[in-house]
């Protein structure tokens, strides 16, 4: 078959057209593509800054708890005399008791009342105001607000547990927990009458 130089120029031409159409249509392909990337690449930086990480990483709301003391107490009083030394205890498990009496501490029982008190009428505790007498187990026939024996204890750590829930907006329960602290006195706490303790309520 013998093509004319005319009709072989046509069709050379018609090629080129058709691979210049087919360059420019993926040109246009690519730079859409590249343009999408980069637009959602920009908007994803704009969300990013505008939301702080796509989360509210903080929120802060007010919520007065419900706090209630479960009795339940720890009470350590010692002597700081290696010439007296003497240890009073006691706790709510009854395995730490007899643990604490094998090792000759002397269980010390608290005498505990709780008064509850309610300024705004909301049903929630305002402040809870402890009171804690003590009477040695093995003295039962002393007054119950007061500390006997000899020697003399200068040296008292204890732990008070409280029950605490939120349920506006989030639930939140806490069985048991502490208050925890110490002291130590220049006058022996066989002269105290009574212990009082004052927990605020946030």
């Amino acid at each position: 078959m013998i093509v004319s130089p005319r009709r072989a120029f046509k069709i050379v031409n018609c090629l080129l057209l058709a691979i210049t159409s087919v360059a420019w249509i993926c040109a246009l392909i690519a730079g859409f593509y590249i343009s999408s990337r980069f637009l959602d690449s920009s908007l994803m930086k704009k969300a990013v800054v505008h939301t702080e990480g796509l989360w509210h990483r903080t929120n802060t709301f007010l919520e007065k708890p419900i706090v209630r003391f479960t009795e339940n107490v720890f009470f350590l009083f010692e002597t700081l005399s290696y010439s007296e030394q003497k240890t009073l205890f006691w706790s709510p498990i009854a395995q730490l008791n007899e643990i604490a009496m094998a090792k000759q501490f002397e269980l010390l029982v608290p005498v505990i009342e709780t008064v509850h008190s309610d300024r705004d009428g909301d049903s929630r505790a305002d402040e809870i105001e402890i009171r804690i007498a003590f009477r040695l187990a093995t003295n039962a026939t002393s007054p119950p607000s007061t500390i006997v024996g000899s020697p003399n204890f200068t040296s008292l750590s204890y732990a008070l547990f409280f029950d605490v829930n939120l349920e506006k907006r989030a639930l939140v329960e806490l069985k048991g927990a502490p208050i925890f602290g110490s002291f130590q006195s220049q006058n022996p706490f066989n002269e105290i009458e009574q212990e009082k303790t004052k927990i605020a309520v946030l």
